[in-house]
């Protein structure tokens, strides 16, 4: 029997694979063949013109949020702001925008494309956090123990990016649908929990739950809106000081209140803001940003955002995330709201602790949410979805 291969999946697999590539594992081969198959990208994005009409509205905010750090630290005169750079940006909106015309010519080739890259990346992060406890280079002073995606608060971004795709493979497949929810939660827990970063367990621990009490929450419809603004009024609670209500959480998990240093980073971050509070810092080097607030970054996305563009990045960055909140509540699955919102959570969490808006595949994990949340709103496989007076529901 000859499996056939579109040739669409197949260039979302190599292209994909490519791009989000391990750096502790690139070199100038791997970096070639990702540029080039992005040249493919854009051919295949000219051939399929067409398809981009429609919703491309969070491309361009992810776009807009890259290039307004990029302009501000050419603004400061900053290292940052080389031509390097600039191309990452404009790599970022051509893999977005091969991303949604692929979805839009054939949307589940593209999913198990994208599902089996993040599934492959995970056995292979498992594989090394299994056979090198210590990381790959041993442990260091600073940055801890190095794997596959760098220290072990790095994880989890591809983790809830693999748990959504699982749940849109989910959606339209068949056979085995259980076993493949059961499956990527197992293993996705078990990523995090050999991990051992708090972040990344309550985060993934919150995804999960999203995914296995679905069918559980039938008459409850819990706002992507008010998780998001809940989640940011908290954020800054937290930052200012009054964290005493975590500390319960924090106990299980052997942590001080200071979220093992993070507050004192946060401390010595807002004076910072305060003195340049419309465009920020910009992107300034790791040593400069050492002697600020002690560490390489903020440990946090909204300070983050302030520190390096100000109210401009930070308005934004805001803009996504409610973008973001507005189109799964727009969705017609009630099911579905409340998984996204519970993605969106996780999201935030995450938010709360580490920097993300720099990595492309924050963006990504976001753009699948967003785009996701506009395919639900068709939904309407006949061996999946129940229509109903409330919408539709997704049911096991």
């Amino acid at each position: 029997m000859i499996m056939r291969v579109k040739s669409t999946t197949f260039l979302t697999v190599v292209l994909t694979f490519f791009y989000f590539f391990p750096a502790v594992y690139a070199n100038f081969l791997t970096n070639l063949a990702k540029y080039v198959l992005l040249v493919l990208g854009i051919i295949q994005i000219a051939n399929r013109k067409k398809y981009i009409k429609g919703y491309n509205s969070f491309i361009f905010i992810s776009i807009i949020y890259q290039f307004c750090i990029y302009f501000i630290s050419l603004y400061r005169g900053l290292a940052y702001a080389n031509f390097p750079n600039f191309i990452v940006v404009i790599l970022l909106g051509v893999y977005l925008f091969y991303l949604k015309t692929s979805l839009l010519y054939d949307k589940e080739g593209t999913v198990d494309a994208l599902y089996f890259v993040f599934l492959l990346f995970l056995l292979w992060d498992l594989f090394i956090i299994i056979l090198f406890p210590s990381g790959l280079y041993g442990a260091s002073s600073i940055y801890g123990s190095q794997y596959l995606f760098g220290n072990k608060n790095n994880h989890t971004i591809h983790i809830l990016l693999y748990l959504l795709l699982s749940y849109w493979k989910f959606s339209y497949t068949i056979r085995y649908r259980k076993t493949l929810l059961i499956f990527s939660c197992g293993l996705s827990l078990l990523v995090a929990f050999l991990l051992g970063s708090a972040t990344t367990i309550v985060s993934i621990v919150i995804a999960v739950a999203g995914l296995l009490l679905r069918s559980f929450i039938r008459k409850v419809e819990i706002k992507a809106k008010i998780v998001l603004l809940s989640g940011i009024i908290l954020n800054f609670i937290v930052i200012l000081g009054n964290a005493t209500f975590l500390r319960p959480v924090v106990e299980i998990f052997g942590k001080s209140m200071t979220f093992t240093n993070r507050s004192i980073i946060w401390d010595q971050t807002i004076p910072y803001i305060l003195q340049k509070p419309f465009l920020g810092w910009g992107h300034v080097d790791t040593v400069t940003a050492n002697v600020m607030f002690g560490y390489i970054n903020t440990h946090n996305q909204f300070l983050d955002s302030l520190f390096l563009g100000g109210a401009f990045a930070f308005s934004i960055l805001m803009l996504s995330l409610f973008f973001l909140a507005y189109t799964i509540d727009k969705m017609d699955s009630l099911f579905d709201i409340n998984t996204m919102s519970f993605f969106l959570l996780a999201l935030i969490v995450k938010m709360l602790f580490e920097q993300i808006a720099s990595s492309h595949i924050a963006w990504l994990l976001m753009f699948v949410i967003f785009e996701y949340s506009l395919f639900s709103r068709n939904a309407n496989s006949k061996n999946t979805f129940i229509n109903d007076k409330k919408g539709v529901h997704l049911y096991l």
